[in-house]
Formats: C-alpha cells, sequence, structure tokens
C-alpha cells in the first residue's frame, strides 16, 4: 500500500473537520462520524 499517497488523499478532509463546527458542537460531529464522543470533563484519557 502507498501510504503517502493515501495520506495526500486523506490530508484535505481530516483538515476540513477542524472548520466542521466549534467546541461545542464536536460530540455531535463525532456521533455523526461513528467517533467516540469525547468526554466533558475535560479529559483526554478514553475509556
Amino acid at each position: 500500500m502507498d501510504y503517502a499517497h493515501l495520506r495526500s488523499l486523506l490530508a484535505p478532509l481530516i483538515m476540513a473537520l477542524k472548520d466542521a463546527g466549534t467546541h461545542t458542537m464536536l460530540p455531535t460531529l463525532c456521533e455523526e462520524l461513528g467517533l467516540p464522543v469525547p468526554a466533558t470533563d475535560g479529559s483526554s484519557v478514553t475509556a
């Protein structure tokens, strides 16, 4: 697999996520993407 090519294809999509919404919208965005919802206590530790 050509990881450099894959990275170049995914980079614009991943970078666009930063503009997808505000911090308060992050749980909803994660849920829509099928990602774990971040902790509400501000901790970066995941279960």
